[in-house]
């Protein structure tokens, strides 16, 4: 699936391509086709990232050393929360304080 500025990006190159091929440009050509080709490779590697490392990626919450699927927080308190994302060997692990109506 493309979208609408992937699309508006893809028509120019289309037609770039066709003109360029049909006149006899070869830089018109070639401009046009690396832009096609960019597209497609980034496409490749979103799509890789999509089926494949994200079902991988694991996120686990904790506020205030809770970690419940749901609750509450009262607002006027300073929060400690920790997030931890992991995806297969490699993670990472971000410690924000959060703290309402901070000045």
């Amino acid at each position: 699936m493309m979208t609408p500025r992937g699309r508006w990006m893809a028509l120019p190159g289309l037609v770039g391509l066709f003109l360029g091929v049909l006149r006899g440009q070869a830089e018109l050509s070639l401009l046009s086709l690396s832009v096609l080709v960019w597209m497609a490779i980034e496409w490749a590697l979103f799509s890789w990232r999509v089926w494949v490392e994200l079902p991988r990626v694991q996120i686990e919450r904790t506020v205030n050393g809770r970690s419940d699927p749901t609750g509450r927080h009262p607002q006027p308190r300073a929060a400690r929360s920790i997030s931890r994302c992991r995806a297969g060997e490699h993670g990472g692990r971000f410690e924000p304080t959060w703290r309402p109506n901070a000045r």
